[in-house]
């Protein structure tokens, strides 16, 4: 994936199914794990502009207790 920047930068991305991160969260002993729904800004953007990231989206925002 390229970045126009200053100066531009390329990296490598990887999407990974939901489950690997939860999996991986509660195999780390974390307790009352929630992933919050992916929620696009109000904004002037026609319709439909983020309906490709809200079907598939590149990141996720989970919240979660430590046991200790």
């Amino acid at each position: 994936m390229g970045v126009l920047g200053d100066p531009p930068f390329e990296f490598t991305s990887y999407f990974w199914a939901g489950t690997v991160f939860e999996d991986a969260l509660t195999r780390a002993g974390l307790l009352d794990l929630t992933r919050h729904k992916t929620v696009a800004p109000q904004d002037d953007r026609p319709p439909g502009f983020w309906d490709l990231l809200l079907r598939n989206p590149s990141f996720a925002v989970f919240s979660a207790r430590n046991p200790t």
